[in-house]
């Protein structure tokens, strides 16, 4: 609207919106790992698991506390600690067979615990390894709250600067995208934010073998219509407007 204020547009003729240009980062074994195992869905998945294994162990000792082999003591406590035991080591197929269900009711329950064992398992394992790499991309973008955590950039008085002021980011401005990009290799920060289309004509524009690891995410925020900006009551607006289409369309020949 501000700019709508001081000249007229045309039709737009793309639409895009802000993207994000990251660096890709070669991370140590070790603090992969240690940044994995201390990660907070690693921690809520650990949670959930354990939980869910003292449900079945428990819900197993039940079945089993009063059969006459007593493989599952009628003791709650310690018979609790032996179900959820039981549930770990058959969850991880080791079944070490110290614990082995004999009611009918134990066994259809530790049948079924086998099956679901073996789908949450795959899931734990996929997830372990789509967050733990020895080379993975430095920030993990999804959405724009994910951009709290990291030092972001963008272009002074740019669309994407006003989208990070008001959504209060802290940020790091810079003169252009050029600048931006070259601080994003050096690391200083961690992603840049700019008009997406920009950013790919940036890159494209880069000799080769510069600015190696750099990735623009295929992600698009705040929507924005691209237009041709002409003085205010000017005749090219409805000359450019006519033409417009069979240009998009490919009809037209020359500049």
């Amino acid at each position: 609207s501000e700019r709508e204020s001081q000249f007229d547009f045309t039709h737009p003729y793309e639409t895009s919106g802000l993207g994000v240009a990251i660096a890709q980062r070669p991370v140590n074994l070790w603090s992969g790992l240690w940044a994995t195992l201390s990660s907070r869905a690693f921690l809520q998945l650990l949670v959930a698991l354990g939980v869910l294994q003292l449900l079945v162990g428990t819900a197993m000792w039940w079945l089993e506390r009063k059969h006459p082999e007593r493989d599952f003591e009628s003791e709650p406590a310690r018979g609790i600690a032996g179900g959820f035991w039981w549930a770990v080591v058959t969850m991880t197929t080791v079944g070490y067979g110290d614990k082995t269900p004999h009611t009918g009711a134990g066994r259809v329950l530790a049948l079924g615990w086998m099956i679901l064992s073996i789908l949450l398992i795959s899931t734990f394992t996929a997830t372990v390894a789509s967050t733990h790499t020895v080379e993975r991309l430095h920030a993990d973008i999804r959405s724009p709250q994910d951009l709290v955590r990291l030092r972001v950039g963008t272009v002074r008085s740019s669309t994407s600067e006003a989208w990070l002021r008001d959504a209060r980011m802290d940020y790091r401005d810079f003169v252009d995208g050029q600048t931006g990009l070259l601080a994003l290799e050096a690391g200083e920060i961690d992603a840049l934010i700019y008009d997406r289309p920009l950013l790919l004509h940036l890159m494209s524009q880069q000799p080769a073998g510069s600015l190696e690891g750099i990735e623009v995410l295929d992600m698009t925020w705040l929507r924005q219509d691209y237009a041709i900006g002409v003085p205010t009551g000017s005749p090219l607006r409805e000359r450019i407007n006519k033409v417009l289409p069979e240009i998009l369309r490919g009809g037209v020949a020359g500049g």
